[in-house]
């Protein structure tokens, strides 16, 4: 889902017109009330203070000199120098109309011309020599333009440039004016866009029809026009890298695949508390792949780089095939593909990460309670632990059995709210179950629903503390971890035992991976160690030195490659034990705001990783995420010095000469 973006994050308005990018990287944002360069992380902004003609913004261009062209609403065109950024106003005495004009597009050919479109009065071409030519409607002349009004811009691979006005379509060639003809009653054109490669380009017209041309051969259809189910497309506004299509509908933002179906792309409001549909005005992909769309006084809205990296699933009221559950609380991977899902709903759900389907198999699990925890089993049933009630599943069969946690407990807990309320669960290699509640200890259960034994906080070795994590050990028997340490049960000395090796600390997570490797999860640090049959020997650990925040871990997930996938309140860290290179994905990654809810990160065995969210769920593809190690570029800012009494900005002169005297260089 976007994110967006509004004064209040530091917009000149909240209406953006248009975007460009320069060479440096930089994005510049033509808006209604001044001109503003985003680096990343703040905007700088020109405004009439700073000499512009009109605050209002409606176009901009990044020449191949990378001086910014913009045009203003009744203030003509004008330019940042590249090095000083300082406003220049483009004047001719020839053409006095064009000093308070209101421009709506520009473009700059391959031959160094810049093209500039006005509201009413044509079109005009600036050479790099100075000259300027001017086009404009002329009743009864087929080699004009139809129109003088000028409503958008696009350059051609070939270099030809196409022209849409509110007359019609026209081809520059170097030479002459063609009028194209659309095909619909409408000749009227809205809009223009150009694909990245420039061999297709996107017509909008008044009616709401959008025309699909071939910029270097023959026209070609245009799809979604027999489309008559919503949402209908109005134009195009973007082609991404991976050939998607952005879309303005009239249920606001569409994506469509390869020109297929049209999905409803949802768009959140902070303003408004919700989804909204917004008038989309135009859309931009920079350079390292992230995606900005602007709408009509509603800002901008964000995709960052990669941000189809994680895929989102929700709960959607008018969607009865999304989740049933608003959150997401506990999973499980099956062995026979996708994973459990139980959540805030009461619902058992199966989702299927390679084609996103679910399935409800229990709605509700508990008619009263909010289950706590979910695991299946050898055998294929699922076994779900709700407060004072466990559950067992059978998904062939549908079959559904359920027994009491707190019917042989001597001690009720004080604390009604807790009583008997499951926080871990694990399978051990005899298929029995293993049950950690909050309040009496360690239940085990045979895979028929016998409660076989107790092992109650302070006795068997049990530390009466919360259980943080519990799993089968790599010595086949049940380790559990909690805020003395990690633990393994012995079955011949009838107690739970410290692991030897591992320090005696909160033990928030732990995994067992292969060759008797265990993965260990600690406050801000995640060791690898060595099981050898009696103890574990640390083979190396992650933490400050190399950047691993600091934070405990909420779950851990070790994929085929070796690599550690650790949820925290912080975001998501991925680990890679030969580097040591540490990566923390957060929202600007695309990872939802609401952190991933403790215990969810689980593998399926398609290789796909998801965690659970209050909002949903979390899935991304290990195989496919890998840390971008190209270094930004070390751009200076600006460069001043101090003169006598004066404060020189020396920006961009070059070279620069310092005098005897001069001080304060910065």
């Amino acid at each position: 889902m976007p994110i967006q973006l509004t004064i209040a994050d530091g917009l000149p308005s909240d209406t953006i017109n248009q975007l460009a990018e320069d060479k440096q990287g930089y994005l510049w944002l033509a808006s209604d009330d001044g001109l503003a360069r985003f680096d990343g992380r703040n905007y700088r902004i020109w405004r009439m203070e700073d000499g512009l003609t009109s605050n209002v913004v409606w176009t901009i261009c990044v020449d191949a000199h990378d001086r910014v062209w913009m045009g203003f609403e009744d203030g003509g065109v004008g330019y940042l120098e590249a090095n000083t950024r300082t406003f220049k106003r483009l004047e001719d005495p020839h053409f006095p109309e064009l000093r308070d004009a209101t421009l709506w597009s520009l473009a700059q050919t391959p031959d160094g011309d810049i093209w500039i479109g006005t509201a009413k009065q044509g079109l005009y071409r600036y050479r790099p020599d100075g000259r300027m030519q001017h086009f404009s409607a002329k009743a009864g002349d087929p080699a004009s333009l139809p129109s003088d009004n000028v409503v958008g811009l696009e350059v051609a691979p070939d270099g030809a440039l196409w022209i849409g006005t509110w007359g019609g379509l026209v081809h520059w060639d170097g030479r002459r004016l063609e009028r194209v003809p659309l095909p619909g009653p409408s000749q009227a054109v809205n809009r223009l866009y150009k694909e990245p490669d420039g061999k297709v380009l996107w017509v909008a017209d008044f009616d709401g029809n959008t025309v699909q041309f071939n910029t270097v051969g023959p026209h070609a259809p245009r799809p979604w026009h027999s489309l008559t189910a919503k949402p209908q497309v109005k134009g195009v506004l973007l082609r991404d890298r991976v050939g998607r299509y952005w879309l303005d509908t009239d249920t606001g933002l569409g994506m469509s695949a390869g020109g297929g179906a049209v999905e409803r792309v949802p768009v959140y409001s902070f303003s408004a508390h919700g989804l909204v549909n917004r008038n989309w005005i135009t859309a931009y992909e920079d350079r390292e792949g992230g995606l900005w769309f602007a709408s009509l006084e509603g800002g901008l809205w964000h995709l960052p780089p990669r941000w189809d990296t994680f895929a989102l699933f929700s709960h959607r009221a008018d969607d009865p095939q999304s989740l049933a559950n608003a959150s997401v609380v506990a999973t499980a991977p099956s062995r026979t593909g996708g994973i459990w899902l139980v959540g805030t709903r009461g619902a058992l759900e199966h989702f299927d990460p390679v084609t996103g389907r679910i399935e409800r198999h229990l709605a509700p699990v508990d008619p009263e309670r909010v289950p706590d925890t979910v695991i299946e089993s050898k055998l294929g049933t699922v076994w779900i632990g709700v407060q004072g009630t466990l559950v067992r599943y059978d998904p062939r069969t549908r079959q559904v059995k359920r027994w009491p946690l707190l019917k042989h407990l001597q001690h009720p807990a004080a604390d009604p709210e807790i009583a008997g309320r499951p926080g871990r669960m694990a399978e051990d290699a005899q298929g029995r179950i293993w049950v950690a509640l909050l309040t009496h200890g360690v239940q085990l259960w045979s895979g028929e629903g016998q409660l076989l034994r107790t092992i109650d906080y302070g006795s068997h070795g049990l530390k009466a503390l919360t259980v943080l994590d519990m799993r089968i050990g790599p010595d086949g028997q049940i380790w559990l971890s909690n805020n003395a340490g990690l633990w393994r049960w012995d079955p011949h000395a009838d107690q739970f035992v410290a692991v030897r090796g591992v320090p005696s600390m909160p033990t928030y997570v732990f995994r067992q991976g292969d060759g008797g490797i265990v993965w260990v999860g600690l406050a801000g640090e995640l060791q690898r160690y060595l099981w050898d049959g009696k103890q574990l020997t640390l083979l190396d650990n992650v933490g400050k030195d190399q950047e691993f925040p600091m934070v405990s871990p909420t779950g851990l997930v070790v994929d085929v490659g070796g690599v550690a996938w650790v949820s925290s309140h912080r975001g998501l860290i991925r680990v890679d034990p030969g580097s040591k290179l540490v990566r923390v994905y957060d929202v600007h990654d695309g990872l939802p705001s609401s952190p991933l809810q403790v215990a969810t990160l689980v593998q399926a065995n398609t290789g796909q990783i998801l965690g659970g969210t209050s909002d949903g769920i979390v899935v991304f593809d290990p195989a496919t995420m890998r840390p971008n190690l190209r270094r930004p570029r070390l751009l200076i800012e600006r460069v001043s010095l101090r003169r006598g009494e004066r404060e020189l900005d020396v920006t961009g002169k070059t070279p620069l000469q310092v005098q005897d005297g001069d001080r304060d260089l910065h």
